[in-house]
């Protein structure tokens, strides 16, 4: 084939390249699994790369034959391709291999779609406005989705932060949404510069909308990202300005640029409080200046558990995906996770993710990857090269280091849309730095067919398990709205459907064999219940759920023991967690060991709404004083006590006072009897009570 038409047949495929996975991939979307894009989108990710691999290899042309491979040889794929092994031996370790599995083997359609664009796009120095041209069409229709939920908002009730969350375009929440707006300005923001007429037109309302939207979502770690990313781009352009070789007219396009953009914001802001209000704007900057409260105090405390995780396993980490199973042997006290009605999957650190599941390891050569993006726009910008690629390279710039920040505040890394663009900015960046700098050896990537059968065998590996998770997905949601109407025997065949040898978890990492347990326990299946029970514990042995119901299941075959083992372990993962301390409390009641049924519940909320709460402390309190009576020798003593005992309201304020005064039932007791005799009744002197206090709670403390 002639050079011009493999470039005509390059710079098709870019083409179709970009309508594919740029423009269509990010619009996968379905309602029927928990998460309606997530694997969805992974799925069609691998089976699109699949294809595409296909069509360059086996069609007329054969394109694949023809492309120029040695850009492979660039050190960022090297990195890439050990922090794939690195990650793999990390299944190795895991507690649930199935996570650790899939978390793995999501990285496959990220190295190869990379590869794939970067091999592409080194033949085609147009590919980067042919991409900014399709990134221009999705942001429109991306940000048309955005404006008609604002609308139906507004047709609806006044905008506030919490309806904000409603505006969520084709993501699966409000921030991710907010994000991908985002990651698509560098490149509508370079279309502006770069085209003219209708795409210049479509490039400005690209942008301008794209904007608006971040500013109404009140995404904090955007904002920060805008902020910060323009900051730093603009410091890195000053610092290097000289080698940018601009006139004196590019400089007040910078300022006119610069103007327009400060206006927007403030026109975005002041649209926004005509429907909203200037204090939740106010609300949402505040948490730059101080972020020791709310969901921010949340993150650093995330963020330090999964540094004590690393301290633990610093060489080979938890394994991929494990995050979420050993965190809350770490305690969830201080957590909205504490109760177990919230479970964090993520450190919403993706740095924190890697070096905490793959080690130290893992970690730098993930890290690299990032720092070999720097160096390449380092190099390009100081190099000969047209001043259109450098323009162009700070736009990747900018994409890259917003990546960077919201990868310290969330989880971009998970989202199959925002790898899409991470890989965008990836390959522009390498191309780029690749044409500049050609290599000096002849040392190419050597083209076999095993790179061929590695490349299939992973991506059908990557299909099977993004097919499997959907399907499990759409059986588990069907499942869960059974369970919601007690439809105990449908929640059970759902439940076998739902989990598959990829799929042993739901999306906030609770074991489907716990929801297929819970469904048998319900239908009086006790010992299918306990088997069912100790399979969601090998899957998760750290969910408090999990535990607490084992515990259960372990108590009711008379297994005392391990019960009181499991409840204890619940109770260290979360102090607050009032099932687990509550049946501990009944296990040790019904063995007769008053005093640690007593320890058990000591530290609940005095105000629990529990439904066995109350009946508990009755029990046990009533008890631990009928226990007592016998040991006092003053008979105005007893009797005082015993009027206690023979109101349960009475005993309930004593113990609240207990609590609050971090004193003992028992002692707090006697200080109310005293306080009775000595105070309302005065049959008492107060040296009499004295005597008495030195006696029964003084005394006993010595």
């Amino acid at each position: 084939m002639s050079k011009d038409k493999i470039n005509l047949a390059v710079n098709r495929a870019g083409v179709w390249f970009g309508i594919i996975f740029v423009l269509l991939l990010p619009l996968v979307y379905t309602p029927f699994t928990l998460d309606p894009a997530l694997m969805a989108r992974f799925a069609v990710w691998a089976i699109a790369l699949s294809g595409f691999f296909i069509w360059l290899k086996f069609s007329d042309n054969q394109l694949l034959d023809y492309l120029d491979f040695s850009i492979l040889n660039r050190l960022i794929f090297p990195l890439l391709l050990a922090w794939f092994l690195i990650a793999g031996t990390s299944v190795f370790v895991a507690v649930n291999v199935s996570e650790a599995i899939v978390e793995w083997i999501k990285i496959v359609p990220f190295i190869l779609f990379i590869a794939l664009g970067s091999i592409l796009f080194s033949q085609d120095k147009h590919a980067k406005y042919t991409i900014s041209r399709i990134v221009i069409v999705f942001a429109l229709i991306q940000s048309l989705i955005g404006i008609s939920q604002l609308i139906i908002v507004l047709l609806n009730a006044d905008l506030s932060h919490t309806l904000s969350y409603y505006i969520n375009g084709l993501s699966a929440h409000r921030n991710l949404f907010s994000q991908i707006l985002l990651f698509s300005l560098p490149f509508t923001v370079h279309g502006i510069i770069a085209f003219k007429s209708k795409w210049r037109i479509l490039a400005i309302i690209a942008s301008v909308t794209t904007f608006m939207l971040i500013v109404v979502l009140l995404t904090k770690s955007v904002w920060m990202a805008v902020i910060l990313s323009s900051v730093s781009v603009f410091v890195f352009f000053l610092n290097y300005f000289r080698f940018f070789d601009l006139k004196l007219r590019v400089f007040r396009k910078i300022a006119i640029a610069f103007v327009s953009f400060v206006a927007l914001v403030v026109l975005s802001v002041f649209i926004y409080v005509q429907f909203d209000s200037w204090e939740t704007i106010d609300k949402q900057a505040d948490w730059i200046r101080n972020y020791r409260f709310g969901s921010s105090l949340e993150r650093i405390d995330l963020w330090q558990k999964s540094v004590d995780i690393y301290r633990d396993y610093p060489m080979r980490g938890v394994g991929a995906g494990n995050w979420k199973i050993v965190l809350p042997s770490y305690g969830t006290d201080g957590l909205r996770s504490e109760e177990g009605v919230v479970n964090f999957v993520r450190p919403h650190n993706d740095f924190l993710s890697v070096l905490s599941e793959t080690g130290i390891f893992g970690f730098l050569l993930y890290l690299g990857f990032f720092v070999s993006l720097f160096y390449y726009i380092y190099k390009i910008v100081k190099s000969k090269a047209p001043k259109e690629d450098k323009v162009f390279s700070l736009f990747m710039l900018t994409g890259l280091i917003s990546y960077l920040i919201i990868s310290l505040l969330s989880f971009p890394k998970e989202r199959v849309e925002h790898s899409i663009f991470l890989a965008l900015y990836t390959i522009f960046i390498v191309t780029d730095y690749h044409r500049i700098f050609p290599l000096q050896n002849e040392n190419y990537f050597k083209r076999k067919k095993i790179y061929y059968v590695l490349v299939f065998f992973f991506l059908g590996f990557a299909i099977i398990i993004g097919i499997a998770r959907s399907l499990s997905e759409y059986h588990l949601k069907k499942a869960l709205n059974y369970r919601a109407n007690q439809d105990w025997s449908q929640v059970i065949d759902e439940c076998d459907k739902a989990e598959n040898i990829f799929t042993k978890l739901d999306n906030t990492s609770i074991p489907i064999a716990w929801y297929k347990a819970s469904a048998l326990f319900n239908s009086g299946k006790h010992n299918q219940a306990f088997n069912e029970f100790k399979r969601a514990y090998s899957y998760n042995p750290n969910n408090i759920h999990v535990l607490n119901n084992l515990a259960s299941a372990y108590e009711l075959k008379g297994n005392h023991d391990k019960a009181i083992e499991l409840y204890k372990r619940a109770i260290n993962t979360s102090s607050s967690f009032e099932d687990a301390s509550i049946n501990l409390c009944a296990v040790y009641f019904n063995l007769g060991d008053i005093e640690d049924a007593y320890q058990s519940i000591r530290y609940l909320n005095a105000n629990s709404n529990h439904p066995n709460y109350k009946k508990s402390i009755d029990l046990v309190l009533k008890t631990k004083i009928e226990n007592l009576l016998p040991k006092i020798v003053d008979r105005d003593v007893k009797l005082s006590v015993e009027r206690i005992n023979n109101s349960t309201e009475w005993i309930t304020k004593v113990f609240k006072q207990s609590q609050k005064n971090n004193t003992d039932f028992d002692n707090q007791v006697f200080e109310e009897a005293i306080y009775v005799m000595e105070t309302m009744d005065s049959t008492i002197t107060s040296s009499r009570a004295k005597y008495f206090r030195d006696k029964y709670i003084y005394e006993d403390n010595d």
